[in-house]
């Protein structure tokens, strides 16, 4: 794969290196990868959830995290992961 960021001008060393003979093509394929995109992915909402609510709470060692992370996890509601999803889900159509 090469990296999206990458021009065909960058990645061009990068395809010389790879080109060595495979078992049925001759050469190894080469993918271009897409950009990451944060807001088709349903878990990107989780992760900012956690971290804002972890910030307010004002955690001072490893067992309070620990604590804390079990405690949001526990009290994570079933319409806000529904949400995630169809949020991702619509953000795809759009696009």
């Amino acid at each position: 794969m090469i990296p999206a960021w990458q021009t065909p001008n960058e990645s061009q060393p990068v395809a010389q290196g790879f080109e060595v003979p495979g078992p049925q093509t001759g050469q190894v394929p080469l993918l271009q990868a897409v950009t990451y995109s944060p807001e088709l992915n349903p878990i990107e909402p989780l992760w900012a959830d956690l971290k804002r609510d972890l910030r307010r709470m004002g955690l001072d060692t490893v067992e309070m995290l620990r604590w804390a992370l079990r405690r949001l996890r526990a009290a994570l509601p079933l319409h806000r992961i529904d949400g995630w999803f169809r949020g991702a889900l619509a953000e795809a159509q759009i696009k």
